[in-house]
């Protein structure tokens, strides 16, 4: 019985380990998206600077649609931030997680990434109740043999 409780508790013990780091790893990143976010002005600035440009012949269409297109992808990583949320759906759905993972992690790595740990955890978890469930229920047919 003793090494039943210790089970549980190491068990307990990874799982609030996993939550907090998730935890710690959202605050950092919505910092971070608080600080990018003001950027997303001076990228429609630039938009518009490099349209100016354009018009009046300084660049030409393809130069402009480089770099266009180089803001406009800097401007998606911005929207990349992945959270505590995505984590959480792929704890509770695992599937869920690794649609999210295999749709986002080309062009949102970050919150890829959040969908991912969190199915990963919520696996490791289902795993390891099972393994208590199991271990419960011999220790409770033992006295019956």
């Amino acid at each position: 019985m003793n090494g039943l409780v210790g089970l549980a508790g190491l068990v307990a013990l990874l799982f609030i380990l996993v939550n907090w780091v998730s935890i710690i790893n959202a605050m950092e990143k919505n910092k971070e998206v608080s600080e990018i976010k003001t950027d997303t002005t001076n990228i429609a600035d630039q938009i518009t600077q490099l349209s100016a440009l354009k018009d009046s012949g300084a660049l030409t269409a393809g130069e402009y649609e480089i770099q266009k297109n180089q803001l406009l992808n800097n401007l998606s990583n911005i929207n990349d931030s992945g959270s505590f949320g995505y984590a959480a759906l792929g704890f509770f759905f695992p599937i869920v997680g690794l649609i999210l993972w295999l749709v986002w992690r080309e062009n949102y790595p970050q919150k890829s990434r959040s969908a991912r740990n969190g199915m990963i955890t919520g696996w490791i978890t289902s795993v390891a109740l099972v393994l208590v469930y199991f271990v419960v229920i011999a220790v409770m047919l033992r006295p019956l043999y």
